[in-house]
């Protein structure tokens, strides 16, 4: 997903999104490689004030996803789907979440 070869594509074909999230006051605000190689960080946050199960689905298949500090140290290890994984955000709570791949 990361680091790969750039390619030409048709400047009017429609690209499905790396993660999208189901609920409108989520902002997805970074997705990055993480800091150590492993993994995909992603810095998700409530800009809206709202408590919410929100589900983030990803472009790719997931193995294993951490939730981290904001110095992507893991704090707990979260159920998740092949492709997606659901968790609560509180108001203005700022989550940063590892996502691992094959």
């Amino acid at each position: 997903v990361i680091n790969t070869s750039a390619e030409a594509i048709n400047a009017n074909a429609q690209l499905a999104p790396l993660m999208q999230v189901d609920a409108a006051n989520i902002i997805v605000e970074t997705i990055k490689q993480a800091e150590d190689g492993h993994g995909i960080i992603v810095r998700l946050y409530d800009g809206h004030g709202i408590t919410s199960k929100v589900t983030l689905m990803a472009a790719f298949e997931i193995v294993k996803v951490s939730r981290c500090d904001m110095l992507e140290n893991a704090q707990a290890t979260l159920v998740h789907d092949a492709r997606s994984i659901t968790l609560d955000v509180n108001p203005y709570e700022i989550v940063t979440l590892r996502l691992e791949y094959p």
